[in-house]
């Protein structure tokens, strides 16, 4: 068994299954790792353990999304007015 640190838990190659039920997805109980292509437990350990790294996109691109998204959201707001 791994080490706490070591374990798929807080792995960056650790994914989430989702399934789908109808129209809805819901996160299964099950994991797969990006690394190896298989399924994995979530108490399970290897050696290309990574630790967990937060990434954002901070593009110029994703901003003048966001703010068209926004835009779109007020005009939308105040045709209902």
């Amino acid at each position: 068994m791994a080490s706490y640190k070591n374990k798929c838990q807080s792995c960056d190659y650790c994914k989430s299954l989702y399934l789908m039920y109808g129209f809805r997805f819901w996160r299964s109980k099950r994991y797969f790792c990006a690394q190896r292509n298989k399924p994995i437990g979530i108490d399970d350990g290897c050696d290309t353990w990574q630790a967990k790294r937060q990434r954002y996109d901070l593009s110029a691109q994703r901003f003048d999304e966001v703010s068209d998204d926004i835009n779109r959201l007020l005009l939308e707001k105040s045709i209902c007015d």
